[in-house]
């Protein structure tokens, strides 16, 4: 895994201290396509689920003012730990002037076999995340002379401890991901659902790390992260009037939905993975049940751990 782990890291020119625009956040995230197989290799299930792309252990280094920091997709454990195969989808990049930009309709997939085996579960089992590294997947289209465009996540965009105190309000959020496996294909972009906090940050719900999100969620929602969206330059306080700014925090990541039962009781259930699944007896309440991103850094250990081997 060390190997892995360090075979490639990602450098960029700047630390990124917030997203303010909401075409980066489109370009963080993964759709995951996979496949449940019987003994005899026949595809059982397919399973479809949400991942991003988060950089973990970030160093600045301050002569060349660049950023090196190891890339991991971050999904649910409950969507990834049943996937034996699975496909991968990334936009290629192309150069526009000094910068570059995704080469939107322009893809490379990636195959993998034994897919389940390449993610790490975190520490705590009642917290479902689970972590892969990507090395393998941007050594893979290295090789190929492929240029891949994404836009990692990273420690700097989730609230900072004040922030999470201070969090008590009915706010806006967004989830990005593939409810229903729903995308824009040509692009291959995913789909943005807004809605509001249904549970105050600055509080644990039921004294788990989780908040509750008034956003519906469906098959393929599993792994989305939610971002708070805060109004930082409305534009009628400015002149001449300018286009209005927004900041986004990363404050989550869904995986399950409450369902009122036909028994009369109302459960947390894990967002099924399956898109053809039928709702017969059960209603949701769509209201979705996210694993607050703090819990990341429960990953940070068992990085350092891997690469001191």
């Amino acid at each position: 895994m060390k190997s892995i782990l360090i075979t490639l890291t990602i450098v960029f020119n700047t630390v990124v201290a917030v997203i303010r625009a909401q075409n980066d956040i489109y370009n963080s995230t993964v759709h995951l396509i996979g496949y449940t197989d019987d003994e005899e290799g026949n595809t059982v299930d397919t399973i479809t689920g949400t991942a991003f792309i988060f950089m973990f252990l970030a160093e600045h280094l301050e002569e060349s003012n660049l950023v090196i920091s190891y890339p991991f997709l971050v999904s649910n454990y409950h969507v990834v730990s049943r996937m034996d195969r699975a496909e991968l989808r990334f936009t290629k990049r192309k150069k526009s002037g000094h910068a570059y930009k995704p080469d939107y309709g322009n893809t490379f997939t990636v195959a993998y076999d034994n897919f389940k085996y390449n993610w790490i579960r975190h520490p705590d089992p009642n917290v479902d995340l689970a972590i892969s590294p990507m090395a393998p997947i941007l050594e893979g289209a290295r090789s190929k002379n492929i240029k891949l465009y994404y836009y990692p996540l990273t420690n700097n965009i989730l609230p900072s401890n004040d922030e999470w105190g201070s969090i008590d309000q009915v706010e806006n959020a967004i989830m990005i991901g593939y409810p229903k496996a729903l995308m824009d294909t040509v692009n291959n972009l995913p789909i943005t659902r807004t809605g509001t906090l249904a549970t105050p940050l600055n509080l644990d719900y039921n004294g788990k790390e989780e908040f509750l999100l008034d956003v519906p969620v469906y098959p393929g929602s599993s792994g989305s992260p939610v971002f708070l969206k805060r109004l930082i330059n409305p534009s009628a306080m400015t002149y001449p009037p300018q286009p209005a700014t927004y900041e986004y925090k990363l404050i989550g990541i869904a995986y399950g939905s409450m369902t009122y039962k036909s028994k009369g009781t109302i459960e947390i259930i894990n967002i099924p993975t399956i898109p053809t699944l039928d709702f017969k007896y059960d209603l949701p309440l769509n209201i979705a049940v996210c694993i607050k991103s703090n819990q990341l850094f429960d990953f940070v250990p068992i990085i350092k751990e891997l690469l001191n081997e």
